[in-house]
């Protein structure tokens, strides 16, 4: 046997030394053919059988980027020369998705998921040539996600089967979306997208769903643990005792309050749309800790108060604020003086105020009411206790108003009593008492119509449990969870979903003696802490607390189902500007 060279470019056979033939064989510098039948050192005329040498390895120059996340998906490009078709890669010991060969110098392909640290890079051709780059690859914990928006971020209650889309950051191919813990089939898009569907069965009530992206370990978590409240826009001025009430259409009016040496007549509307606080004219008389009371025809009853933080006296005053004109207007006064009342609106159109302080004491045990077809006030029913301050008026389903514990204006004790008005009979009736005497306690109607009610102080201190009046026995049981903090002025909110947000609030320390042996006492540092209670499962869950601390704040309840919360004070003295945000979900949902 002997070795032919085939090339284009020869006068007969040549012939080499095996040895040579070989080295040049495998450097790939020459095609030869096996010849049969040659011998003597004479060529022959036999049927020759083709050789080629073996295809060129590939090599890697780089791949970009050089880092991803442990959930894989980063899409890579990686350069070099050889690639051939057939091409794999595979990052770790796990391959590579979508590898697509480019030409002979270059590949894209998506990472596989990987624990953290770096990573060999191995690129195998078709015909089982690689290249192996060492450790070009590194991998980095999961990000924690975050949620800015949904679209669309409100879904009507019965729709069909919708898709949302959903915008934040951190999110990769591994990332999950939830619905009130319900999990969503939902597709990645790109590192600030996703998109989830939300089944017919997930729509078929009303209220605020929680949606949640999470992120598994190594690193990772959900996005709903982050920042539970952000700034919102500043007030004017720094406020306390003011009012925020919820216009017809969905705009908060703010009015007046104190600094802490100066009452404000000013007025103010934050405007949902466009996340806004705008100036109004001002009340025509300056007033803090009044009521503000949205009336039936979409105007607002401003009572009472005080003009002055050093003299309180009572203000017999009262005015209306017209939404269509942006103006306030004077109207005949209280039938009393009152400040620290209530005022609460009955099915009848007219408002049930109760309570307060006045230097003689009159006021704290008599009511009175307001007819807005005639815009006047009448003296209503004496109440079964004296209720000097710091009592609660809550507008139950039936139409009636349970007024709770407060100060008693007449012996300067703190009352656990309640009382019912009914509007039919125009008389108040004692029902169950509290299981703790309260005052300056959150309380508010909740969706099954019981009445929620936390915190507060008394005479052995503050409080915190907390107590769910049941309308249908007519008395209160305090629930087996507690609040999580002890305080009293705090907030409560109703939310779209039938929960309770519940922020805020105000320690103290004993003082001194008061009239009728009473214990005064002097506030200290308010909470910045938030809690959600849950009254189907009589628990409370606490989140991330409010940007800073604060007591006697006030609370709406926007269209978007966020909760803004205004104002309030960081100690006893001073008011506040900030305003903040609870993001809470999706709006599920026929209303704004």
């Amino acid at each position: 046997m002997c070795f032919r060279v085939i090339g284009t470019a020869y006068s007969g056979p040549k012939f080499y030394s095996r040895k040579l033939l070989a080295a040049l064989f495998l450097a790939g510098c020459l095609q030869v053919a096996v010849l049969s039948g040659c011998g003597g050192g004479s060529g022959s005329s036999g049927g020759s059988t083709p050789v080629t040498p073996p295809a060129p390895s590939p090599t890697f120059t780089s791949i970009s980027p050089t880092t991803g996340y442990a959930a894989g998906g980063t899409a890579v490009t990686i350069t070099g020369t050889n690639f051939r078709s057939g091409v794999s890669v595979t990052v770790g010991s796990n391959a590579a998705t979508s590898v697509v060969l480019v030409n002979a110098t270059t590949i894209t392909a998506v990472t596989p998921a990987h624990g953290t640290g770096s990573a060999d890079v191995v690129i195998k051709n078709s015909d089982a040539t690689t290249v192996t780059a060492a450790a070009a690859f590194a991998y980095a914990g999961n990000p924690k996600p975050t949620v800015s928006s949904a679209s669309p971020n409100a879904i009507t209650v019965g729709t069909a089967n919708t898709q949302i889309s959903i915008t934040g950051t951190g999110y990769t191919v591994q990332s999950t979306v939830t619905l009130d813990g319900t999990a969503l089939t939902a597709t990645y898009v790109s590192p600030t997208q996703m998109t989830a569907i939300l089944p017919t069965a997930l729509l078929a009530n009303g209220r605020l769903a929680r949606l949640t992206v999470t992120n598994l370990a190594p690193g990772g978590g959900s996005s709903d643990t982050g920042a539970a409240f952000i700034v919102g826009p500043a007030l004017p001025s720094a406020i306390y005792g003011h009012t925020a009430t919820v216009l017809s259409d969905k705009r908060v009016l703010i009015c007046g309050g104190t600094d802490g040496s100066n009452v404000t007549a000013n007025a103010e509307i934050y405007d949902p749309t466009t996340n806004q606080i705008t100036a109004v004219s001002a009340m025509t008389t300056p007033r803090w800790r009044h009521t503000a009371t949205l009336l039936s025809n979409g105007k607002v009853l401003i009572a009472g108060g005080y003009t002055s933080t050093s003299v309180l006296v009572d203000l017999q005053s009262a005015e209306l604020f017209d939404p269509a004109a942006g103006t306030f207007t004077a109207i005949a006064n209280m039938a009393t003086p009152r400040a620290k009342h209530t005022a609460t609106s009955l099915p009848s159109g007219k408002v049930l105020l109760t309570g307060g302080a006045i230097p003689s004491g009159v006021t704290w045990i008599y009511s009175e009411l307001f007819d807005p077809a005639t815009n006047t006030f009448t003296a209503g029913p004496q109440m079964a206790s004296y209720r000097a301050g710091g009592h609660a008026a809550v507008a139950l389903n039936d139409g009636t108003v349970l007024v709770l514990g407060g100060l008693d204006g007449s012996s300067n004790n703190y009352l656990a009593t309640a009382e019912l008005y009914n509007p039919a009979t125009n008389t108040f009736t004692n029902v169950g008492s509290m299981q703790s005497a309260r005052s300056l306690a959150a309380a508010v109607r909740m969706a099954d119509g019981r009445v929620f009610v936390s915190g507060g102080v008394n005479a052995v201190g503050v409080a915190n449990s907390v107590e769910i009046y049941t309308p249908s026995t007519q008395t209160f049981s305090t629930i087996a969870g507690q609040l999580g903090w002890a305080g009293y002025a705090e907030s409560a909110t109703l939310l779209a979903d039938g929960k309770v947000l519940v922020t805020g609030g105000i320690d103290y320390a004993p003082s001194f003696p008061g009239q009728g042996g009473i214990t005064w006492f002097s506030e200290l540092s308010a909470y910045n802490y938030a809690a959600i209670f849950d009254p189907t499962a009589n628990i409370f869950t606490q989140i991330p607390g409010m940007n800073s601390m604060r007591s006697h704040a006030r609370t709406a309840l926007l269209p978007s189902g966020n909760v803004l919360i205004m104002g309030g004070t960081g100690d006893a003295s001073k008011g506040l500007r900030a305003c903040f945000i609870n993001r809470y979900g999706l709006k599920l949902g026929t209303s704004a």
